[in-house]
C-alpha cells in the first residue's frame, strides 16, 4: 500500500490523465550512442508544428494552399479526410463549412498545420506517402478528432499536410515537447510496418563516444571531444614508451 500511488496525486497531478487524453503514447527514448561524423546512419523522424490556426477562413486559405498552392506544383494534391474520403478541388471550402467550426473562446485554436517528413533518401512515393498518412493518424480518427491531409513530393522530400482538429468536443490537444517526441515515435513505429527503419532520438539526447567513457553531447562541443580524443591518444603513447 505503501507504494501505491494516491487517488488525489494521479488525478490532481495529472500523473496519467494528461497521457490518457492525448490519442498516442510512448515512452521517452533511450539515449543512443553516435559516431562524431554528422552522417546519421538510421533516418531520423520529422513531425513538426508548422503553425496553429484561429479561424475557418485561415483553415480554407491552408487548404487551398496544400491543394494546388504550394510553389512548384505541377497537379494539384489529393485532399482527404479522416474517413478516407476524397475531396474534390472545388468542395474543400465547402469540407470546412461543414466542420462548423467556431471560436469558443478567446485566442482559441482550430486547428494545427502538422508536416509530416521523410528524408529523400528513403525514397518514399506519392502513394506510400498517402498510405503512410492515413496509418498515421488512426489514432486520432478513433478519438474522434476531425482532419484533412495531403501529400506533397514535388519538393526535395515527400511529406504529409495535416490538417488537424485541435478539440473532439471533449479533449484539447496540446503540442508541447513530450507529444512532440510521442509523434516522431508513432512515425518509428507505423514506418516499420511498411518495412522502413527510422530512428526518434533526438540530436541533443545521442550520447557521443569517443573511448570507453561515454560523454553527454550537451556538455561537450565536437572540438573539445576530439580533444579530449586526442589527449587519451597521447597518454597511451607515452605509456606504452614509458616516457
Amino acid at each position: 500500500m505503501a507504494n501505491k500511488r494516491n487517488w488525489l496525486d494521479e488525478h490532481i497531478r495529472g500523473i496519467y490523465v494528461k497521457h490518457q487524453r492525448f490519442p498516442i503514447d510512448y515512452p521517452p527514448p533511450a539515449k543512443q550512442k553516435a559516431p562524431l561524423s554528422f552522417k546519421v546512419p538510421v533516418p531520423e523522424a520529422m513531425v513538426k508544428v508548422a503553425f496553429y490556426i484561429k479561424s475557418a477562413q485561415g483553415v480554407k486559405n491552408t487548404l487551398q494552399y496544400i491543394a494546388h498552392g504550394s510553389e512548384g506544383m505541377e497537379k494539384d494534391a489529393r485532399v482527404y479526410d479522416d474517413e478516407r474520403r476524397l475531396i474534390q478541388t472545388e468542395k474543400l471550402n465547402e469540407t470546412i463549412d461543414a466542420y462548423q467550426m467556431k471560436q469558443r473562446r478567446k485566442n482559441g485554436n482550430l486547428m494545427v498545420h502538422l508536416i509530416v517528413s521523410f528524408p529523400k533518401r528513403m525514397k518514399v512515393g506519392e502513394e506510400e506517402g498517402y498510405r503512410f498518412v492515413e496509418r498515421y493518424m488512426e489514432p486520432f480518427a478513433k478519438k474522434g478528432y476531425r482532419y484533412l491531409f495531403a501529400v506533397h513530393t514535388h519538393q526535395s522530400a515527400t511529406h504529409g499536410h495535416i490538417l488537424l482538429q485541435m478539440s473532439n468536443g471533449r479533449d484539447r490537444l496540446k503540442f508541447k515537447k513530450p507529444q512532440l517526441q510521442m509523434l516522431r515515435q508513432h512515425q518509428v513505429e507505423v514506418a516499420k510496418e511498411f518495412g522502413w527503419e527510422m530512428q526518434a532520438t533526438r540530436f541533443q539526447d545521442r550520447d557521443f563516444s569517443l573511448t570507453q567513457m561515454v560523454i553527454p553531447r550537451k556538455h561537450k562541443t565536437i572540438r573539445q571531444l576530439r580533444l579530449i580524443h586526442q589527449q587519451e591518444k597521447l597518454l597511451e603513447m607515452i605509456k606504452e614508451r614509458n616516457w
